[in-house]
């Protein structure tokens, strides 16, 4: 159930991405460590924060934990390409230039 309304944020903040780089990208990341920060904490209060080393590849493996991933990444590339936006590193596809005076 997590997985699949994951998958129902993670496609339409993709396509929100190709517009809106920096919104899309900052909630792209926060979804990824939303489920990241929840294990941490929960063996943390179990008083298994030990395990955190063996258990974080095990669960990476698990559906929600590969899609947990997949935003992680898909956000840093987002903000990687607002970032070059602002810097003027690649031209922004919507803007206008004006013409020479």
């Amino acid at each position: 159930m997590v997985a699949m309304a994951t998958v129902a944020v993670l496609v339409p903040l993709g396509v929100l991405g190709v517009h809106r780089a920096l919104p899309a990208g900052l909630l792209l990341a926060t979804l990824g460590l939303v489920p990241v920060l929840g294990m941490v904490v929960g063996l943390a209060r179990g008083g298994h924060a030990g395990e955190l080393v063996h258990a974080l590849p095990r669960w990476v493996g698990t559906p929600g934990g590969l899609l947990a991933v997949l935003a992680l990444v898909a956000g840093a590339v987002l903000l990687l390409a607002a970032a070059l936006v602002r810097e003027r590193l690649v031209p922004h596809a919507g803007a206008r230039t004006r013409p020479a005076a």
